[in-house]
């Protein structure tokens, strides 16, 4: 391929040959002239055109008719929603493994339409535009509005005559103006207003190939215009693109030093960031080096593949970053300024690896307010959690953000939760899980503090107290509220998805409460069923015990009131699940550790009734008649 410079020469000495000269003589002068250059802008245009490059990204096969992530949202040709918007984000280092230089000017894109759908014939107005934004997000977190995704960006292609033609293949768009990319993230949008058009506007439903890809795509659509504040939900699914561009010059002498950016500047130990650089030279012929140190001032070593201006990584320890930018026809390099990660470990509480809960959908129940002790937090169907992880009306991450009550081993805590609504009315219920032994989960015994008798449709408030076991660990732990559309409680985890509703997770400080001394409390032992056929479960508990630091328990077992008293494996709380197939005694005994004194509650015992297979095999008594 000639570059231009080879072109210019060729054409002077085009110019300069004898039959130009010749033909000046001639009374074909002009005409012949004019041949020949139209001939050689003809064959510069085409040299010109031919060095544009195309990338593609996104090879699925996921073919969707009627998805909010489509560039143009079309259901069906009698589809009433006229009106969509759909946003897309190219990571800085899918487009560098892509092969989109810094610099490079883009003058086309075109998504591949994988149906025969096509608009109508009309006179009326058919607007479509498409913007774009050199951008430094990594993901989209939470949903997006109009305002947000395009302040700044620049409207790159606005037609208001726009035909979808019914050919399945690449659907191309020729930027009216040509955007320069600067080797960051890209940010795509699109606004499609088909409603100018009487009756059906389309022959079919728009169908599009997508990829999948999470957090990188989102939009929404309606049958009324679409104001600039509506939320945006984000989708799993991205069409794929093809984009033409023309590349930048050849680097020459030392390149642009460059700012060294970072999405998270401090953090949790390896909790994920992302590395960019701004202000690069745009040119071709440039490569890139990321460096890391335990220090500003060195000594760096060189990332493994780290090799684009966006990097993601994470890290154990403080670390300091910078790039190196080389052009390979100078030789010459410059590196960018030096950015850093500071570690910080507030604790299991907030650096802590929970299991994931949350709602699948947005919409309808929402945790608008939870107090516990002192801690009273709002939020609103609009509000997204401060914490990693957070996704708008499904889960809320406050842990670290608000501030931990203080609450003392043994003490009975008040609550409340506000639960409202961001769509419709149906029934839910409440879940709170409180990782007493700080262990990174909710599910060992006594970890689920409290949870709904029954559910309730529409907006309430539910309120409670909460014991803080006097064996729960002492120090900031994490709690988790969990909302859950439902008519069955028992399926209220902690650590699974559900449809709709929302957690949200905080920290509560417990503190020790004061140390016990002489001989504690006796307590009364109770049983939940006192007779019962062999293998009854039932449960047992103590109240009146005393409430103070260095208590330990034991539930302790025997075939007789007068003993011998058996210790019963892992029964160390207040309460107990068993059952038996003997009648059989129970107590339990306090012991303070400090006085090494010790008190025993009273005795409980379930006795074993056996009528028979009737009663205690399963089957069915019908009128005082056992059949089977």
């Amino acid at each position: 391929m000639f570059t231009k410079n080879a072109w210019d020469n060729n054409f002077v000495r085009f110019l300069s040959q004898n039959k130009v000269m010749n033909l000046l003589n001639s009374q074909f002068t002009i005409i012949s002239t004019m041949k020949y250059i139209y001939l050689f802008l003809g064959v510069l245009f085409a040299n010109i055109l031919s060095s544009q490059s195309v990338i593609t990204i996104g090879t699925g096969n996921i073919n969707a008719t009627g998805v909010n992530y489509n560039p143009i949202y079309r259901s069906s040709a009698a589809s009433s929603f006229d009106f969509s918007r759909a946003f897309y984000l190219f990571d800085a280092a899918e487009l560098a493994a892509a092969g989109l230089p810094a610099g490079a000017t883009i003058t086309q894109i075109e998504w591949y339409k994988s149906n025969n759908g096509a608009t109508v014939s009309s006179t009326a107005n058919i607007n479509f535009g498409i913007y774009m934004n050199n951008s430094a997000l990594s993901s989209y977190a939470t949903a997006q509005t109009w305002t947000v995704l395009n302040n700044p960006a620049t409207v790159v292609y606005t037609n208001n005559t726009q035909a979808i033609p019914a050919t399945i293949g690449w659907l191309p768009f020729t930027l009216t103006t040509p955007f320069v990319y600067n080797g960051a993230a890209l940010e795509i949008s699109t606004d499609w207003d088909v409603s100018a058009v009487s009756g059906n506007p389309t022959t079919a439903g728009f169908s599009f190939s997508n990829t999948a890809v999470a957090n990188h795509v989102g939009g929404t659509s309606a049958g009324t215009a679409l104001a600039p504040t509506v939320l945006m939900t984000v989708q799993a699914n991205r069409p794929n693109i093809r984009i033409t561009y023309t590349p930048p010059p050849a680097c020459s002498g030392a390149p642009n030093s460059g700012t060294a950016n970072i999405s998270i500047a401090s953090g949790c130990p390896n909790l994920p960031f992302n590395l960019s650089a701004t202000g690069l030279s745009a040119a071709s012929g440039l490569i890139y080096q990321w460096y890391s140190s335990p220090s500003a001032s060195g000594p760096w070593s060189a990332i493994t593949n780290a090799t684009n201006t966006a990097y993601s990584t994470a890290t154990s320890v403080t670390t300091y970053y910078q790039m190196e930018t080389t052009c390979t026809v100078s030789a010459m390099t410059a590196t960018t300024s030096v950015t850093s990660y500071s570690v910080v470990n507030p604790g299991p509480c907030v650096c802590g690896t929970y299991p994931g809960s949350s709602a699948n959908f947005t919409g309808d129940e929402e945790v608008l307010n939870v107090t516990f002790g002192t801690l009273n937090n709002n939020s609103t169907c609009a509000s997204v959690g401060p914490g990693p992880g957070s996704i708008l009306n499904r889960y809320s991450n406050y842990s670290g953000f608000v501030a931990a009550p203080t609450v003392v081993q043994g003490q009975s805590v008040p609550f409340s939760i506000n639960v409202g609504t961001c769509g419709g009315n149906f029934d839910s219920g409440i879940s709170i899980f409180i990782d007493y032994n700080q262990n990174g989960v909710f599910t060992d015994a006594g970890e689920q503090a409290y949870l709904s008798t029954a559910s309730i449709n529409g907006p309430y408030i539910q309120t409670g107290n909460i014991t803080i076991p006097l064996t729960a660990s002492v120090g900031v732990t994490r709690m988790r509220v969990v909302n859950m559309e439902t008519t069955v409680m028992s399926s209220i985890v902690s650590d699974a998805t559900y449809g709709y509703g929302e957690t949200e997770d905080y920290c509560i400080d417990i503190i020790l409460t004061t140390a016990c001394s002489g001989v504690p409390n006796s307590g009364v032992a109770a049983i939940s069923t006192p007779t019962g056929c062999p293998n009854t479960n039932f449960n047992l508990s103590a109240t009146g015990l005393s409430s103070a630091g260095g208590i330990t328990y034991q539930w302790y077992s025997s075939p007789s009131a007068s003993g011998p008293w058996n210790a019963i494996t892992n029964a160390t709380n207040t309460t107990h699940s068993s059952n038996t197939t003997t009648t059989t005694y129970y107590q339990l005994v306090t012991t303070c550790s400090v006085s090494a004194l010790s008190a025993t509650t009273s005795i409980v015992s379930f006795s074993v009734v056996n009528p028979g297979p009737c009663i205690c095999a399963g089957h069915l008594l019908v009128q005082h008649v056992c059949v089977l």
